[in-house]
């Protein structure tokens, strides 16, 4: 329970929605219609419209309903408006809106059953429906659904898809919020930040449709991004364990070299054929550290591989076998405690490898 100016007794709601405004008022109402149509609706919807110069303040004022706040103030970027929403909003949780992405009815409700149910899970997420601007489909961005999978993931960028994100309000003010110094990325920021903290979720089902257009911020800043993420990523490596540090560093070799290559073939980029190569050159180093005898090198080097590829991995194998032999890529998975592929390797015949 608060208070308000008067005096009386004002219930605190169980969610905050934090939804910042840049000119967003091509988008805006059908936004606001579809947050205010939640299954679940114990919320606020605060607004902070930041420096807009279209007619976007008066579409957030122009709806009847108590929950929503609006504010308005001169423009100081998306991470100062986040920063001042986060100290705005009063309920257990927060949850993330963008003023041109649209939202599946039940999205607070599910996300919310599962922060109740779990209290060691501080944060959730969603998968996402990319939408053009006449909100016709343009493909979809599936995130991984468990805490391990997420942290792995953690590690190259972000897991967890800021738009559809709900948090716990305190969990994340204690670790300081939204970073003052991130123009951009500001989430990844946070999330890395929160990882000692809490253990992380997406649900599996389509919650957000995520509007791609010229105009976003992961269009027109495209190359800050990438330089903001690659900056909080590598500090965050300075905090991991040394055999996390060594992972990390050969996911990052991975990513970088992939996105090099799609700048520079564009619509000719083979992502299958260059995931294979770089397979075969991290099993060509294991194999030069079997040769001088120093079969924990190479161990690790096929354990890296084991972790950092994922489904494909067991598929990928063979091509390893090759070069190293069943029995080592056996060791390799129980060293990573990869229990389905040391049962897999177990139970197949050597005649396969």
């Amino acid at each position: 329970m608060t208070r308000d100016a008067g005096g009386a007794t004002e219930r605190t709601p169980r969610i905050s929605i934090i939804l910042p405004v840049f000119n967003g008022g091509r988008h805006l109402e059908k936004t606001i219609r579809c947050l205010l149509a939640q299954t679940f609706d114990d919320f606020e919807l605060l607004i902070l419209d930041d420096g807009s110069t279209d007619d976007s303040p008066n579409i957030a004022r122009s709806f009847g309903d108590r929950r929503i706040q609006v504010r308005t103030q001169s423009r100081t970027g998306a991470t100062e408006a986040l920063r001042r929403l986060l100290a705005w909003s009063r309920g257990e949780f927060v949850a993330r809106a963008d003023a041109d992405d649209l939202y599946a009815p039940e999205r607070l409700e599910r996300q919310v059953e599962l922060l109740h149910g779990d209290r060691d899970i501080g944060v959730v997420g969603a998968q996402c429906e990319l939408i053009a601007e006449d909100n016709q489909p343009a493909g979809r961005r599936w995130f991984p659904c468990r805490d391990g999978e997420i942290r792995r993931m953690l590690r190259l960028g972000s897991p967890l898809p800021h738009p559809v994100a709900m948090f716990r309000r305190d969990l994340a003010r204690n670790a300081g919020g939204y970073a003052a110094e991130f123009r951009y990325a500001q989430d990844y920021d946070l999330w890395t930040r929160l990882a000692a903290r809490t253990r992380f979720a997406n649900l599996p089902e389509v919650l957000l449709r995520y509007r791609v257009h010229a105009q976003a911020i992961t269009t027109t800043h495209r190359q800050e991004q990438v330089d903001a993420h690659r900056g909080i990523r590598r500090a965050w490596w300075a905090t991991l364990p040394a055999e996390e540090k060594a992972e990390s560093r050969w996911a990052d070799e991975l990513r970088e070299t992939i996105e090099g290559e799609r700048q520079a073939f564009g619509d000719h980029f083979d992502a299958e054929r260059l995931t294979t190569e770089l397979f075969r050159r991290r099993v060509s180093e294991a194999n030069v550290a079997f040769g001088a005898r120093r079969d924990d090198v190479g161990l690790r080097c096929l354990a890296e591989l084991a972790r950092l590829t994922g489904e494909r991995s067991f598929a990928l194998a063979r091509l390893a076998a090759q070069a190293v032999g069943f029995r080592r890529l056996w060791q390799a998975a129980r060293l990573m405690k990869r229990r389905e592929f040391v049962a897999q390797w177990r139970d197949n015949p050597l005649a396969e490898w």
